[in-house]
């Protein structure tokens, strides 16, 4: 695995820090989760992940979680269901690598998402 200031290679299960998209009207970055990369398209599907915002159908992703270490996320936030977008991959390169899902917590939102990650 690359270090955080080496980028890896895109691969779905990792956490991005991205200054572009927007999460809705917001006016600062967020953390992105990549769901799956389309290769042939060079596009790539993300969800956001938020700290603030939360709705019945997010998942909430806990400080305390097993592999919550590996994601690069600093404290208890949210995955959000609806904040979903297809980004160029030249977008991602832009952004900052945070982590990668692994064990029990990528389980358990492969679970709660309905497919693999």
């Amino acid at each position: 695995m690359a270090s955080k200031s080496q980028k890896p290679q895109f691969a779905a299960g990792q956490i991005w820090f991205l200054q572009e998209p927007r999460l809705g009207n917001s006016e600062h970055g967020h953390y992105a989760l990549i769901a799956s990369i389309q290769k042939s398209a060079s596009i790539a599907t993300i969800n956001f992940i938020a700290t603030e915002k939360s709705f019945h159908q997010d998942f909430r992703i806990e400080s305390t979680a097993a592999g919550f270490g590996t994601t690069g996320l600093k404290h208890t936030c949210h995955l959000l269901r609806r904040e979903i977008q297809n980004v160029e991959l030249t977008i991602l390169q832009r952004g900052r690598y945070s982590g990668t899902l692994t064990g029990e917590l990528k389980s358990d939102i492969e679970e709660w998402w309905g497919e693999p990650i």
